[in-house]
């Protein structure tokens, strides 16, 4: 158990720390994530914000279902709040992750939507901070089901 505990903290830390998405389980190149409407469009989508909503987006993509529909909401929060940003995420992979590694990459998804929120492109625009904070309360609420 306490084996299991330090591999899922250094994988989780990984997870968070890794600015490619193509390294987290399940994800292919990307062919779901982006599409350009643009120039101002394109360029918010190759932003360091819209990289960290493809990674939250991602980790909770392969998460587990045990969360009453709080995990999905939260990552239809994203996808709204991606959309106002010119990135459209979409997908939910069949094979999901043990429980308590879950519940890790649920907490590492949060600390990235989190950098987002208080990122300064994201505070410009209300709407996107406002789909942010709703996605947090969906991962707090999933983590507090037992």
């Amino acid at each position: 158990m306490i084996v299991f505990s330090c591999v899922s903290t250094i994988a989780v830390s990984a997870i968070a720390a890794n600015v490619s998405p193509n390294n987290l389980p399940g994800n292919s190149s990307g062919g779901h994530h982006a599409q350009h409407h643009g120039n101002h469009k394109a360029a918010v989508n190759d932003s360091a914000e819209a990289e960290l909503l493809r990674q939250a987006y991602d980790i909770l993509r392969t998460g587990d279902h045990d969360y009453q529909g709080h995990r999905i909401k939260a990552m239809h929060r994203i996808e709204e709040a991606a959309k106002h940003m010119g990135v459209i995420l979409r997908g939910d992979d069949k094979d999901k992750i043990a429980q308590p590694l879950s519940d890790e990459r649920l907490r590492a998804a949060r600390n990235l939507l989190a950098q987002v929120k208080i990122s300064d492109s994201a505070k410009a625009e209300r709407r996107i901070v406002w789909r942010i904070e709703e996605a947090i309360t969906e991962i707090n609420t999933a983590l507090a089901i037992r």
